[in-house]
């Protein structure tokens, strides 16, 4: 009888979690679009993806139109344009967008501008 019982717990269980529709990942990522008008009228994204549990890190990432992202952050296609934010450099004071790549444009005052709230220059 406990057999019996200790079995249908298992299927039960293993059934639950196999059905389950949520992500495997220990943490998502954190994913805020910046606006850029500029950006936006020739059809590209920029996103700033927050990675990490306590010490955060940061990065900018380009896409042609609008992602799609899963539970965990995952977009559903690839960036065409990805830059790691270097606080050992200094703090973003902007983006630049020159030929379909990221840059970053540092400066040493930390109160500049925020890394979401960056402003993006085309040129």
């Amino acid at each position: 009888m406990r057999i019996g019982i200790c079995l249908a717990a298992f299927l039960l269980l293993s059934f639950v979690t196999g059905c389950s529709n949520k992500q495997d990942c220990f943490v998502a990522d954190t994913i805020k679009e910046i606006i850029a008008q500029p950006l936006n009228d020739k059809g590209l994204r920029v996103y700033l993806r927050s990675s990490g549990l306590n010490d955060k890190e940061h990065f900018y990432e380009m896409y042609k139109g609008v992602p799609v992202f899963d539970d965990c952050g995952q977009p559903g296609r690839q960036s065409i344009s990805q830059v790691h934010v270097d606080t050992s450099i200094g703090y973003p004071q902007k983006l630049i967008v020159k030929n379909n790549r990221l840059e970053i444009v540092y400066s040493n005052d930390e109160s500049s501008h925020s890394v979401d709230t960056v402003p993006i220059e085309v040129e």
